[in-house]
């Protein structure tokens, strides 16, 4: 029996619906806009009448027409059933990771300010979780914005041993046990940071496969998702950097007011929560397998890896630091020209003697097309590429007349060269100005030469060579005043003879006979 509140609700969504289906079962009063007279009890359905008409026209499934209503991916994420054998081929350590970023909800402060008054905001953590046993392979926190360049040192983060990485934040050997770690078999990423081509090397070179979830889809990731949940309750009630869903606290920026721990600090302490969660913690309603419940296998991330390792392995992949460094470096596509290596992305030019030895900066026949080569570069620092050639991967350097950007990361290079280009544009008018005063000038003393001009005889070769060489005695004298100012000897004054007349000028430029031999 539906209740009468339900029944109410249900007619008016039927009105909303099928506006006209009900319409001779009512009656309206010209009293009252927001008034409806029903028709008598005898006239109109009843509630199990009109249940029974609305299923039929519904095909006799309401959540069916629910379904249609609403949002489809909303649906899928909350409220779609669900099959039951969600991550059932994770069957050991490695097979899967997780890896998802978020802003944390805990305010900081600059490492480099001893008195903690340089507010930074919320930083980026990076977490990589094991979908098997739940365990922590990774971590990195960040100030920078989530891009290739943050994720690739997460995924470096969790393939290496963690013994430096621990030395680096003050522990000592042995104080923290962090075992596990290598390149997953696949790794389950949000569709964007590698989600592009600077991201294609280091997928092919690692053998590694990367699924993206779909959007608005937390559960494709749930562990990851919740770890960040669980972690951030850690600093609930101690921390007072933590950011409320209080409206008033927002406003008045109390968090960001009290904010006192620096990156450092925060490593610190989710080094120590991961060595709790990795060796201590017990997982809740774990899904065994039948094999695991054999062996009395302890509910322990670790313990599960101890396992998984032991008895399903061959999930992950070990690489040297300096291998798996350069697999992770972004790739771009540079072209070689006559006169370089031109990096489109950032605008610099660079020099191989590789690419110059192997005749790939001659000019081609076809002047339109040019050499196409990938290379890898590190988003910090311009000043040295490698290109990847068939001899594996060679350096290539910044030319000289991109001196200026020497020790830039790829973003301040490109602010730079906007910067320099916005100079130019503003520039343009001042100099445009000055160029038309040239042009100006130059029109009107020509002009004024023309005037000046009289008609003459074409003179023969030998003629202009005798009038150069008698505009060449002013500089001459010149050239010898200067010599004298310059070794003082300003009493010796050396004065031009008087110009002869031109029918001698034969014996006058004997003197210059040896210097125009020579």
């Amino acid at each position: 029996m539906l209740s009468p509140n339900f029944a109410m609700l249900l007619i008016i969504a039927a009105l909303i619906r099928w506006p006209n289906s009900l319409c001779h079962y009512i009656t309206t009063t010209g009293s009252s806009r927001f008034h409806v007279e029903l028709k008598p009890r005898t006239e109109r359905p009843t509630i199990a009448q009109f249940t029974y008409w609305v299923k039929k026209q519904c095909g006799g499934n309401l959540p069916k027409r629910d379904r249609k209503r609403r949002n489809p991916i909303e649906h899928s994420k909350d409220l779609a059933g669900r099959t039951g054998d969600a991550f059932g081929t994770d069957d050991g350590f490695g097979k899967t990771f997780e890896l998802d970023e978020t802003p944390f909800d805990e305010e900081s402060v600059s490492q480099f300010d001893e008195t903690r008054q340089t507010k930074i905001g919320k930083p980026t953590f990076y977490f990589v979780v094991d979908r098997f046993s739940r365990y922590i392979t990774g971590l990195y926190i960040t100030t920078e914005t989530p891009s290739f360049k943050t994720v690739r040192q997460a995924v470096f983060n969790a393939e290496i041993n963690k013994a430096k990485f621990l030395e680096e934040y003050g522990f000592e050997p042995g104080e923290v046990k962090w075992e596990f770690h290598g390149i997953p078999t696949t790794l389950f990423v949000d569709n964007a940071e590698f989600r592009n081509r600077k991201s294609e090397a280091a997928v092919s070179d690692l053998a590694m496969k990367v699924q993206f979830a779909r959007r608005g889809r937390g559960d494709y990731k749930p562990h990851v998702e919740q770890l960040f949940r669980v972690f951030s309750l850690w600093f609930k009630g101690l921390s007072k950097g933590q950011q409320s869903k209080s409206l008033a606290d927002i406003a008045a920026q109390l968090a960001r007011k009290h904010a006192s721990l620096n990156l450092n600090e925060l490593y610190i302490i989710a080094i120590i929560y991961i060595n709790y969660h990795n060796n201590h913690r017990r997982l809740k309603d774990y899904q065994y397998c039948k094999e695991m419940l054999m062996d009395d296998v302890a509910p322990i991330p670790a313990k599960l890896c101890q396992w998984g390792q032991r008895y399903r392995p061959g999930h992950t992949l070990k690489y040297d630091e300096r291998d798996l460094y350069r697999a992770l470096l972004p790739v771009a596509e540079v072209s070689v020209h006559q006169r370089g290596i031109y990096f489109a992305d950032v605008g610099l030019w660079y020099n191989c003697e590789y690419v110059l030895e192997r005749g790939l900066q001659d000019k081609l026949v076809s002047r339109n097309r040019v050499v196409k080569l990938r290379a890898r570069y590190n988003e910090n620092l311009v000043d040295v590429i490698f290109l990847e050639t068939d001899d594996g991967l060679k350096p290539a350097t910044l030319d000289v007349r991109c001196q200026a950007f020497q020790g830039l990361s790829c973003y301040e290079a490109t602010l730079q060269r906007k910067s320099m280009a916005r100079n130019d544009e503003l520039a343009k008018d001042e100099e445009m100005a000055f160029a038309l005063g040239v042009s100006q000038a130059m029109q009107r003393i020509l002009k004024n030469a023309q005037k000046e001009k009289q008609p003459g005889v074409m003179p023969s070769t030998a003629t202009l060579k005798d009038n150069r060489k008698l505009e060449a005695i002013l500089n001459r004298y010149a050239d010898i005043n200067k010599f004298l100012a310059a070794v003082q000897l300003d009493h010796v004054q050396i004065e031009p003879n008087a110009l002869p007349d031109k029918s001698d000028a034969k014996n006058i430029y004997d003197e210059f006979e040896e210097d125009d031999d020579a």
